[in-house]
């Protein structure tokens, strides 16, 4: 088989009733290799309409490839199951196929055949969260479509790559990557490359919290979309959108409209994947509006396909929102039993759970029911995830500072080289004209004078200059860490406040518990407590980091008043960081309406008057 035509069968044609009534009559042809040729064709088809088939054919196609030994068509055959196993999300088939597909391409030099199967590893290995092998296999990909110039396979490349640095919360590079991919899309008017990409984008946007943008550009995909012939595509799309119109609370009718389509798209086509997702994403929208009934039966016809073909990510998502629906219903039982689901199914597949609230929610469940060891596990649990959440923030943080920095450092040292540089080639030729003439030495040893004061007043500047960027740079980053170091001094106070609560509550089982050995259980558990708890006075601690970053705060707040109580700086202090009335009550563990009280009681004490803002006062306190 030429290669012209192993690279027609490895991009999507154009489609239309007629091709397809041509392509089904070849199937009766006594020429297998037409055989095969029309089921390629029909696989593109299928796997925008119906998938079940579309595998059927891409089989048969294998079958009749073999059959004729001809291994250019046998590695099209696997391309082609490579990309309906990745349409069924059925990653591991994917990667079998487009290694058998790679090997075959790498073997006869098809270039398109090898960049197409590299490509499509890279989108298996990313979609398992092994991010090194995808960037390798999407690399490999590139310099291959770059060796032949294929723009489209270029751009479709630079896409996954983009994908893999979103998922690994990369996001200004994954931004670049995807902008470069949009750029060629629409160099190479390709359609439906633009609208993969658009979609990616506003997916990135989201991810970024930015939903404005987010949202215009899946409008955007939506619009480059046809429904007809690419209704999966299509339906993914209205998914992705509905779901931001219901996370931001706006146009919920327009959410509700979004995930009736797809589920109708999905349903027609057979894509069980997609109907789960869109039954699950309707099952919020009807929790939301208490359509109780409703939502329970989208819920659970969701559950039944993500357990009939055991897609845990899904079936996780849906416990998670079960839980959530009987929690509304006040169904406390039935909540935590699907908080844990979602919690063990988590664990088993070692998806990162990041959802503080049901945590929190199962940590004091258990501590209600007075059951200490499965309270103490969960809540280390969740001081483990609030922790590892405000890490990752810092780290990036960080991260960011420092390469602004070193980016910035490198422009100023370069300037001051060029200017360097400048300097020894006017002393060069000052020296060579001065041999010429003395009058000419002596004239431009004067010049030179001159110009070497100015370009040595040039370099103080930069240098300079230089130097007050580094301080800068090192002062946000100090008062940055500084900031963090507060905070974290503020979760340790609320940490050892719950842990006291704990320990009382398991003292208390002690006095009242006759077994001996669950006694000698609890005293363990509170042996390991007090462990836990630090050893220093809290607010001590905290005082320490927080003067680091608010010198003399205290010293003239007691100039104000000297009477305020430790519990009055305190909130001081937390006003101080900006933290808003919910926020303050969680870190003392009161009440809102109890801080509210203690607000008005501090405002008397710092004398303000009617109208002055508490808040700006203490701000302004050095």
């Amino acid at each position: 088989m030429s290669t012209l035509l192993i690279a027609l069968l490895l991009v999507s044609p154009t489609l239309s009733a007629q091709n397809t009534a041509e392509w089904k009559a070849q199937l009766k042809s006594a020429d297998k290799q037409q055989q095969i040729g029309a089921l390629h064709q029909l696989v593109i088809l299928y796997q925008n309409i119906n998938l079940d088939t579309a595998l059927l054919y891409s089989y048969e196609a294998l079958r009749l490839s073999q059959e004729v030994t001809d291994d250019s068509l046998v590695g099209v055959s696997h391309s082609r199951l490579s990309t309906s196993f990745y349409h069924l999300r059925q990653m591991d088939s994917l990667l079998v196929h487009a290694k058998a597909a790679e090997k075959i391409g790498a073997r006869l030099t098809l270039n398109k055949m090898h960049a197409f199967s590299l490509k499509m590893q890279g989108i298996g290995y990313n979609y398992q969260g092994d991010f090194a092998k995808a960037t390798e296999s999407n690399q490999k990909a590139l310099e291959v479509y770059q060796t032949m110039k294929d723009s489209v396979g270029i751009a479709a490349t630079y896409s996954n790559l983009g994908r893999i640095y979103q998922k690994s919360a990369q996001y200004d590079e994954a931004l670049r990557y995807f902008i470069k991919a949009e750029k060629l899309f629409e160099q190479s008017k390709d359609v439906n490359g633009q609208s993969i990409t658009a979609a990616q984008i506003g997916d990135l946007f989201l991810d970024m919290e930015a939903p404005t943008k987010a949202i215009s550009y899946l409008k955007k995909a939506l619009e480059l979309t046809s429904r007809d012939s690419l209704p999966i595509q299509y339906g993914d799309l209205l998914n992705s959108l509905g779901s931001i119109y219901h996370q931001e609370k706006v146009q919920l009718d327009s959410a509700q409209f979004c995930f009736m389509e797809s589920l109708k798209l999905f349903e027609e086509v057979g894509d069980q994947q997609g109907v789960a997702i869109s039954n699950n994403n309707l099952g919020n929208i009807y929790r939301d509006q208490k359509e109780w009934q409703k939502a329970f039966s989208h819920y659970h016809t969701s559950r039944h396909i993500n357990l009939k073909n055991q897609w845990l990510p899904g079936l996780a998502e849906n416990a998670k929102n079960l839980g959530i629906y009987h929690q509304l219903k006040e169904q406390q039982d039935s909540a935590i039993h699907y908080f844990l689901i979602a919690y063990d199914i988590s664990e088993e597949i070692e998806l990162a759970f990041r959802e503080e609230a049901i945590l929190e929610s199962i940590y004091r469940y258990y501590k209600q029911n007075e059951q200490p060891a499965e309270a103490l596990f969960y809540f280390e649990k969740l001081t483990a995830l609030i922790e590892e959440t405000k890490g990752e923030a810092v780290q990036k943080e960080i991260a960011a500072l420092e390469t602004k920095y070193e980016t910035e450092k490198k422009a100023l040292r370069i300037k001051s080289l060029e200017l360097q540089s400048s300097l020894a080639q006017s002393k060069a030729r000052a020296l060579i004209i001065g041999l010429v003439s003395l009058m000419i030495l002596f004239g431009l040893g004067i010049a030179g004078v001159f110009y070497r004061r100015r370009k040595e007043q040039q370099l103080f500047a930069l240098k300079q200059k230089m130097h007050e960027q580094e301080k800068k740079e090192l002062d946000q980053e100090l008062t940055y860490k500084t900031k963090q170091l507060t905070s974290h001094a503020l979760h340790m106070v609320q940490k050892n406040k719950v842990l006291q609560e704990l320990k009382r509550g398991i003292t208390d089982l002690v006095s009242v518990t006759a077994d001996a050995q669950n006694k000698k259980a609890m005293r363990s558990l509170v042996r390991r407590i007090d462990f836990n708890i630090q050893s220093d006075e809290d607010w001590d601690t905290f005082k320490l980091y927080f003067e680091q970053t608010n010198q003399n705060f205290y010293q003239n707040l007691a100039k104000i008043n000297k009477d305020l109580t430790g519990t009055e700086l305190k909130l001081c202090s937390l006003i101080k960081l900006n933290l808003n009335i919910k926020e303050t009550a969680s870190v003392l563990n009161i009440e809102p309406t109890s801080v509210k009280t203690a607000r008005h009681r501090l405002r008397k004490k710092l004398n303000l008057e009617q109208g002055q803002d508490l808040t700006s006062f203490i701000r302004q306190v050095a």
